[in-house]
């Protein structure tokens, strides 16, 4: 079993992080997508991915769910080539030393930062090489959602 994580914090709150992460284009943060077919889950596209310029990928996403601390958007991956892999987006409040938030708390409209959490998992074993890949892409995604709610241009 192949598990892969990356961890970003982004300057926005956390509803409007779960927000931007729901819509379908959330898939053209990840960097070397080059064209996404579809409006709605699930949605084909093409990326750079494990040693192919144009792999393509078949997402599909469920709507953000809220829980007590969290908002969490689960998903699956089929790569064309690849093992069928299934993760989670959690998105969780920061108070302003760190400390995750729950969103019913009084004061947390002030709170303006959010914290994400990827993870991927696949049943079976990736090349290491692969998995080193995409953790690096993962960590580049949240890079780019991060650059998108700051206000910056997004670098693929």
């Amino acid at each position: 079993m192949t598990t892969v994580t990356a961890t970003r914090t982004v300057p926005i709150d956390p509803a409007s992080t779960a927000l931007l992460l729901a819509g379908p284009s959330a898939i053209e943060f990840w960097p070397g997508v080059t064209r996404v077919d579809g409006v709605l889950s699930p949605l084909s596209a093409f990326a750079e991915l494990a040693g192919d310029s144009q792999r393509r990928l078949v997402v599909c996403a469920q709507p953000p769910r809220r829980t007590a601390t969290a908002y969490i958007t689960a998903f699956s991956v089929d790569a064309d080539g690849l093992p069928s892999a299934s993760g989670i987006l959690r998105v969780t409040g920061l108070d302003w030393i760190g400390g995750t938030v729950v969103p019913e708390q009084p004061d947390h409209a002030a709170n303006v930062a959010a914290s994400i959490q990827f993870e991927l998992k696949s049943d079976v074993d990736f090349d290491a090489v692969v998995e080193r890949e995409i953790a690096e892409a993962a960590q580049r995604f949240l890079d780019n959602v991060a650059a998108f709610a700051g206000g910056r241009s997004v670098r693929a």
